[in-house]
Parts: C-alpha cells; sequence; structure tokens
C-alpha cells in the first residue's frame, strides 16, 4: 500500500536495554581471543531454525554488543571496557528446544566468551509516526 504522505520523528526514551558485561572482571572465556594483526574484520551470523552460528574476526566490542542487539531483540550496550579487536566463534539454539543440543545464547556467552548480557535501562531510539495519509482516488 502506498502513503501519499508520510511525516515521522525519532525520538530518545528511556527502555529496556543489555548491559554487554565480563562475567568475571579480567578474565576472558575460552573461545575470545584478541585479534592477530593481520586477520581482516569480518562477521557472519547464519542461523537454520534449530542452531545458530556466529562467527567474528577483528571486531570491536560495540560491534559485537551491537550484533548482540539483533540477536538478542533489545538494544546491547558495550559495557566490558575491553580495548582491542577480537575474534570467536559461537554455535547456540536459538529457541529453548528439547531436541536441540546447543544450549541458548545467554549459556553460550558466560561460558564460551565470558560475557553476560545484564538487562538494564537505557535510552532507546524510537520512531514516532507523526501524520499519515492515503492516497485520493483519482
Amino acid at each position: 500500500m502506498l502513503f501519499r504522505s508520510l511525516k515521522y520523528h525519532r525520538e530518545r526514551k528511556e527502555g529496556s536495554v543489555y548491559w554487554l558485561e565480563l562475567d568475571k572482571p579480567g578474565k576472558l572465556g575460552p573461545a575470545l581471543h584478541p585479534s592477530a594483526s593481520e586477520s581482516q574484520p569480518n562477521m557472519s551470523t547464519n542461523s537454520n531454525g534449530a542452531r545458530s552460528v556466529m562467527k567474528v574476526s577483528k571486531m570491536s566490542m560495540s560491534d559485537i554488543a551491537a550484533a548482540l542487539s539483533r540477536q538478542s531483540g533489545h538494544p546491547t550496550e558495550d559495557h566490558t571496557g575491553l580495548q582491542g579487536s577480537f575474534d570467536f566463534e559461537i554455535e547456540w539454539a536459538p529457541e529453548e528446544s528439547p531436541t536441540s543440543s546447543d544450549p541458548p545464547l545467554r549459556t553460550v556467552l558466560k561460558q564460551q566468551l565470558g560475557l553476560k548480557l545484564q538487562p538494564a535501562k537505557g535510552a532507546i531510539e524510537i520512531l514516532v509516526i507523526d501524520q499519515i495519509a492515503h492516497p485520493s482516488a483519482n
């Protein structure tokens, strides 16, 4: 459906977010490694419904937090304090399922990367529709 007129603006409001934090201060998980200087930046996420896989090379924690926003369904802010870039590969079950042998994302983040998603309040951007008009009949 086409609209003749659409007017909107963006607002920032307080809402539910996640803070990406270290599970134990100063300790990385076994699958999280500082990037080698010769590696190239790359991030991919694939899912087949039963399993999701994320491969990351030479990405900052703020980039990783942004990718986790898409996976968790909530804006995610980097509060790890980690500088530099990192590499890892993780697999998880997108939804809890008795048939999946993979753990959920939160468990994988904690056990393999030494990270956690901490629920918090923060500024989120919302889109506000000010006016919308259907096309006039010809």
